[in-house]
């Protein structure tokens, strides 16, 4: 879960990295990810990078059972 709003990253194996957001009115999905040899993610998580005098960069890590870790970062 996104904490700094509504919106939620899953993985579920061949299904890839996904991105939906979610209120009153539903869950929409606004962003996916397959690689081109397609993906076996099982897990996502939540990153935030600190800098010093600048805001942090949120990123997620999704961790692919067959190609190790990718970082990704949603940009509506």
């Amino acid at each position: 879960m996104d904490p700094d709003g509504k919106r939620a990253y899953l993985s579920y194996y061949s299904g890839g990295f996904r991105v939906v957001e979610y209120g009153r009115q539903g869950i929409k999905e606004v962003g996916a990810f397959i690689d081109e040899g397609g993906s076996n993610f099982w897990g996502v998580e939540m990153y935030k990078h600190k800098r010093k005098n600048k805001p942090a960069k949120q990123f997620v890590l999704a961790s692919d059972r067959d190609y190790g870790l990718y970082v990704l970062k949603h940009q509506p």
